[in-house]
This record gives structure tokens, sequence and C-alpha cells, in this order.
């Protein structure tokens, strides 16, 4: 019988972390970050959703019921997704790339030039063909300029911690 990969993990950033999240959603993990949340809340959600704690608190990581977490050390927020992705080893995956909500964390679906037409500017509606859009809250996401420095720090950063990453094919961008 072959082996069943293992799951894709989950994070919970405590709130000092929000940047993190970002980028973290970015390479398209699933990852809570509440921008305020106490710390036994913040443990029973990844507890109940199977989720890894990262925290700059090491208070926080001394409590029993914290695991399982990484204390991220680096203060910069491109540095702490190097140290993550390194010592966790997250893949830069094209497929993966935004495909959830920056705002909600929500996985986004592709919308239609018809369906974003009242929501997106003219000349973003007259230059782009490909949208994603957020089911919950109903974002709407395109490929724009901003996407390929975007994508060009991902690679200068995650390089030497997932290996050389790919150039990827235009895809959403949030707006």
């Amino acid at each position: 019988m072959p082996e069943k990969p293992a799951p894709e993990p989950r994070f919970a950033a405590d709130c000092m972390l929000g940047t993190l999240a970002k980028w973290l959603r970015i390479l398209g993990y699933d990852t809570l970050y509440l921008n305020q949340v106490e710390d036994a809340e913040l443990i029973g959600r990844a507890r109940a959703e199977n989720r890894i704690i990262l925290t700059r608190d090491r208070r926080l990581t001394e409590r029993r019921r914290a695991a399982p977490f990484l204390l991220v050390t680096s203060e910069k927020p491109m540095q702490q997704l190097r140290e993550v992705a390194g010592v966790l080893g997250l893949e830069y995956r094209e497929e993966r790339l935004l495909t959830r909500c920056l705002r909600c964390n929500v996985p986004t679906g592709e919308a239609t030039r018809e369906e974003v037409r009242e929501e997106v500017p003219p000349y973003v509606l007259a230059t782009q063909s490909r949208f994603r859009r957020c089911p919950s809250c109903r974002r709407v996401y395109w490929g724009a300029t901003h996407r390929e420095s975007m994508l060009a720090r991902l690679r200068a950063m995650l390089g030497a911690a997932t290996g050389s990453l790919p150039s990827p094919a235009p895809e959403a961008d949030p707006s």
C-alpha cells in the first residue's frame, strides 16, 4: 500500500507575528492569526485545530499544553519566515502560492472577469485575465506588478531554506 503523504502543517501565530502570518498565507499555508488573543485561547484553538503555535513569547512555550510550538527568535518578518521554513522544512510550491485570503485565511477560488467586474478598477479589468476571490470576505485578488517583487523577496529569503525556488507563472495576487 502506498504511503500517505504527511499532512500540510497548519499554524497559529501569536499576536507578535502578524506579518509572518501574512507571508505564510502568501505561501499557501493555513495560518490562524488573531491580533488580540489570550495565551490560553491561542493554545486551545491550536490544540483543537491541530496547529503548530508560532510565538516569540518564551513564557507561552513554557506551558505544557502549548506543544507543538516553535519559538521564533528572529525579530524581522522575512528572517522569521526563513527561520520557520528552515526549522520546519516548509516547501515553496507554485500551485499553492497566493491561494489563501491574506485577510481571513480562507482558501480563495477562481473568479471570472464578469464576476468581479463591479469590484475592480476598470484598468485592472482591461489588463488582467485571472482573478481569485475569497468566499468568506469576498476580497478579490489579481496578478499585479507588486506580485513579482513579492515573489523575488520570497526567492531571496527562502532560497537557502527550501532549495531553489522556481519562477512562478502569472497567478492571483492581492489587490
